[in-house]
């Protein structure tokens, strides 16, 4: 009898656990600033240690798509989890480990790496015009959460094709060479002016597995040599930022 007790004890435990052991795992929707009530109710209060940031088209046609990144960086990331929410469109997942929950989005398990992780997403905007929002929120090893600045994506009969024109006068980042390569390759881009670039490597996960340039870099064309080296065979992602302006680019590593 005391051992069916004991038991009894332990099943009403694991179902009375706080909803953040499941959520945490699986995910958990309306968590972002699009609503009252934030991810503290399951994680704790917000961290401003832990940065989130989300890039991409601020411009869309009517029932458009475009693709559009989460970067969380954290000075030690063990575990990340995500929500992404949109306020009128849809959203659909473009990560192996978001999938789509109440039209929004959530990790459907955890991300591990260290300084900074993406989750990759696209949106779709509504068939009518006007100003749209994306927000996310996310977690880092669950006690420390923090949200995106609200990104704004303005939907409308005009796209911003001069604004997107102008950007690639701007910035151009080339296919890297060779492609396929073993151990070494070299990755060339060009900027017409001065600024901030961010040039990292991420594997088909989205966890950053390198950062090859992230620092002020001078107006012309710039190349860097990357070693492979000490990585596995397989595709990979570099994705250079500069402002508003962002490119993606696949490589394949063989060895």
């Amino acid at each position: 009898m005391k051992c069916c007790h004991l038991l009894i004890v332990a099943v009403l435990s694991f179902l009375l656990l706080p909803e953040v052991i499941f959520a945490y795992g699986t995910g958990i929707t309306g968590c972002t600033n699009k609503v009252s009530s934030s991810c503290t109710r399951c994680h704790g209060s917000v961290n401003s240690g832990v940065s989130m940031v989300i890039s991409g088209p601020t411009t869309l046609k009517p029932s458009q798509t475009g693709d559009y990144i989460v970067t969380v960086t954290y000075s030690s990331i063990t575990k990340a989890g995500i929500n992404i929410a949109s306020s009128n469109g849809s959203l659909a997942a473009n990560d192996s480990k978001l999938k789509l929950s109440s039209s929004e989005l959530v990790h459907s398990s955890t991300k591990s790496g260290s300084g900074s992780i993406t989750w990759t997403f696209k949106y779709t905007a509504p068939a009518t015009t006007g100003t749209q929002t994306l927000y996310a929120t996310g977690s880092v090893s669950k006690s420390l959460i923090n949200s995106a600045p609200n990104f704004t994506v303005n939907v409308a009969n005009t796209t911003g094709i001069s604004e997107f024109a102008s950007l690639l006068q701007e910035f151009k980042l080339a296919q890297n060479y060779p492609n396929p390569f073993n151990p070494s390759t070299r990755i060339s881009w060009s900027q017409k002016t001065a600024g901030n670039v961010s040039l990292k490597l991420y594997d088909v996960t989205g966890k950053e597995v390198a950062i090859l340039i992230n620092g002020d870099q001078a107006a012309g064309d710039h190349s860097i040599e990357f070693d492979a080296g000490n990585l596995m065979s397989g595709v990979y992602f570099y994705t250079i930022r500069s402002g508003s302006f962002y490119a993606t680019r696949k490589m394949l590593l063989v060895k």
